[in-house]
């Protein structure tokens, strides 16, 4: 896949980046086996915690992605956008609240001034 993903990014031409293509395609049986072999040993000790990841299931915190996609298609660049989801969260976490509880206002409030040409301070 990461051979697929460096020529899908290629022009026409020949570039550097095709040098990328030797390391990838020259794996060998032997840094494979050694690696399914780490990976079995890891499995084995494993362990997860089912409560934490219930919790982050039914947080919306995983939604602040879709909500940094969400600005990016108004026109905000993405890093700006990840800048703004990111003071959201924080501002989340000091209140105790999800983002699905902060009020409208706030995130009109942090990307409005953006999306006119100026960055809104928090």
């Amino acid at each position: 896949m990461a051979l697929l993903t460096v020529m899908r990014g290629l022009p026409l031409a020949y570039k550097p980046d095709m040098q990328e293509d030797k390391d990838r395609s020259s794996m060998r049986p032997d840094t494979v086996t050694a690696s399914l072999d780490i990976l079995a040993r890891m499995m084995g000790t494993v362990s997860f915690d089912p409560g934490r990841f219930e919790d982050e299931l039914n947080g919306d915190h995983l939604l602040a992605t879709e909500l940094a996609d969400y600005l990016v298609r108004k026109g905000i660049p993405f890093r700006e956008a990840h800048g703004i989801v990111g003071d959201l969260v924080a501002k989340c976490a000091g209140k105790g609240c999800s983002l699905g509880e902060l009020p409208l206002r706030e995130y009109t409030r942090r990307s409005s001034g953006v999306l006119e040409g100026r960055v809104v301070a928090s």
